[in-house]
């Protein structure tokens, strides 16, 4: 059994070459046995030795990225059987049987058409209905998203300009949006060689929907649970989670990592957020003032289960802050 081998190009586009026991030599020089249009793979990147029946040795010919296997960057050789891939540049090389089984063949309903066009024709079927697909859930999302930051800004507004207000925010998050989209789609296209605009605003408006959904969370959490741990800790996990979430949503579109390494990408970034809030945290001023700080969160239940507290705890706080100012008035 020799094997076959998969090229995934960085835009999605696949060939396929069957190892016949010869040694070839893959890269981006046309000298070589298998040729990939990818700048990130040198002039002659690796050789391929078959080894058996059932393995493949892929040599590193000493170039500039390696090879990357199951996340980790390689050089030397490394051994690949059918169901392995690796990654050389931002190619993938996927090595399959060629007895693998297949689904049966789909019976062809356009009888007008002949073999050379039929596969054009269903690469363009399937890249259209991605397209829209993409556009219907980006241009969906775009919009309850900017229709529902309007109706929180609205009900959150008590003075009588409220919809003037609700058009205002919903502007500022439309043009916040498209730039944030837009500007991923500018590092789509010089990655992966596509915008992919719909499906970066689609995941931009899904998490501001996914933030408005937390505050409305939050703010019932509040007013149960005044003065408790539910004022910082939840919301500092949650905003971490939505942020890995949010770059290993947009690096789908806009690169070919692994799917752990994306999610390894957003939980770094999430990292870096929470030193940077930390180091805010610990450089704000404390400093006593004599405004009183409570969370401000109404909520229309009955009586009875509005939290309170009783008088003795009621005057045990007061004791505490006249003791504090009596400390501060002896300095």
């Amino acid at each position: 059994m020799s094997l076959v081998i998969e090229i995934i190009q960085p835009d999605g586009a696949r060939t396929r070459h069957r190892l016949n026991g010869v040694p070839l030599t893959l890269g981006r020089a046309l000298a070589n046995d298998i040729v990939v249009e990818d700048p990130y793979v040198d002039a002659t990147h690796v050789r391929l030795t078959p080894e058996g029946d059932d393995a493949v040795v892929v040599e590193d010919l000493q170039s500039v990225n390696g090879i990357v296997a199951k996340g980790e960057r390689l050089s030397g050789r490394v051994v690949v059987r059918p169901g392995d891939a690796l990654r050389v540049g931002r190619t993938t090389l996927r090595f399959r049987d060629p007895n693998e089984s297949l689904l049966p063949a789909i019976l062809d309903q356009s009888l007008a058409a002949s073999p050379e066009q039929v596969a054009p024709v269903q690469v363009a079927s399937r890249l259209r209905r991605r397209f829209l697909t993409e556009m219907s859930a980006g241009l969906v999302l775009f919009f309850v998203a900017l229709a529902a930051c309007a109706s929180n800004a609205w009900l959150g507004d008590f003075s009588r300009s409220g919809a003037n207000e609700a058009m205002s925010v919903a502007l500022g998050v439309a043009i916040a949006l498209t730039v944030w989209a837009g500007l991923w789609s500018i590092a789509s296209r010089a990655i992966v060689h596509r915008f992919r605009f719909m499906g970066h605003l689609a995941v931009a408006s899904a998490m501001v929907l996914a933030a408005l959904g937390w505050e409305v969370i939050e703010q019932w959490l509040q007013f149960f649970f005044p003065h408790s741990f539910f004022d910082t800790v939840p919301a500092m996990i949650v905003m971490l989670a939505m942020i890995a979430v949010l770059v290993a949503a947009h690096l789908s579109f806009a690169s070919t990592m692994s799917r752990r390494r994306q999610w390894r990408v957003g939980a770094i970034v999430s990292g870096v957020v929470l030193a940077i809030t930390g180091l805010g945290a610990l450089t704000k001023d404390d400093s006593f003032s004599d405004v009183p700080k409570f969370p401000a969160v109404v909520k229309p239940i009955p009586a009875r289960f509005v939290p309170t507290k009783s008088i003795a705890q009621f005057e045990g706080v007061t004791r505490g802050v006249k003791d504090e100012v009596d400390q501060l008035a002896k300095k």
